[in-house]
């Protein structure tokens, strides 16, 4: 949260084209500072998971665009938004545990249209932005997992930028199109404008947030929970509570 609040600090003071700067040229950490970041990571997930869930006020419904990306019919009852970081490691979690439950049980089904929004929270996620969205627009949900599967070996490291190239050649992109993309000064200005943008207009302050039918819910579990004793709904049962009834 520190480092979101931080970057957020950097778009208002400096304005959008400054931040891009800003966080474009952000120094990469040793060996050492990234197994520390690595630990605090784990460290912070744990004890994040912790916490009892938050559910957020209610917010304006954000309009789905022609060039978002999104898996799920166009017309299913329920719309979920994610707002997520390449480097957060609970946007991780969700991707490896969460999602596929969503899947099966409410994507498939044609009861959910599912969008993900990047969030950027450093230079890192940007760059991470940059290569996912190098690759033709059908392979934009199987990067998105690539990366998020293979966070550890590439977002704590001493040269991300370096690690995420050699992904982006795994994945079959030419090296002279990665650096391309990897330079691509608008696309860092819009994606930076479009955090300023949720941070402002939505109240995005954590990752991943989701958007449900304009319910935002920056920290809850799949199954429903106990919070003190009293029983209270997950994620699938808000979903389920928003389907058409029989």
């Amino acid at each position: 949260m520190r480092n979101l609040l931080t970057v957020i600090a950097a778009i208002a003071i400096v304005g959008v084209a400054g931040a891009v700067y800003f966080l474009r040229h952000e120094p990469t950490t040793s060996k050492a500072e990234a197994d520390s970041l690595v630990a605090g990571a784990a460290a912070a997930s744990a004890t994040e998971a912790a916490k009892p869930p938050t559910q957020m006020a209610q917010v304006q419904q954000p309009a789905i665009g022609p060039d978002e990306h999104v898996l799920g019919k166009a017309d299913a009852p329920v719309t979920m938004i994610e707002y997520g970081s390449y480097t957060c490691p609970h946007c991780a979690h969700f991707d490896q545990v969460t999602f596929p439950l969503l899947k099966k049980d409410f994507i498939d089904k044609g009861q959910l249209r599912f969008v993900f929004r990047e969030f950027v929270r450093n230079g890192v996620d940007i760059k991470a932005a940059q290569l996912v969205h190098c690759g033709p627009p059908d392979t934009f949900f199987n990067f998105v997992d690539v990366l998020f599967r293979s966070q550890e070996s590439w977002a704590f490291v001493q040269d991300p930028v370096d690690a995420l190239k050699k992904i982006g050649r795994t994945a079959g992109l030419d090296s002279a199109k990665i650096d391309q993309c990897l330079a691509d000064e608008a696309f860092a200005t819009k994606i930076v404008a479009d955090t300023k943008a949720a941070y402002e207009d939505l109240k995005i302050q954590a990752t991943p947030t989701l958007v449900v039918n304009g319910t935002s819910y920056p920290n809850i579990p799949y199954e429903d929970y106990d919070d003190n004793g009293a029983k209270q709904p997950g994620l699938a049962s808000v979903i389920k509570g928003l389907l058409p009834k029989p």
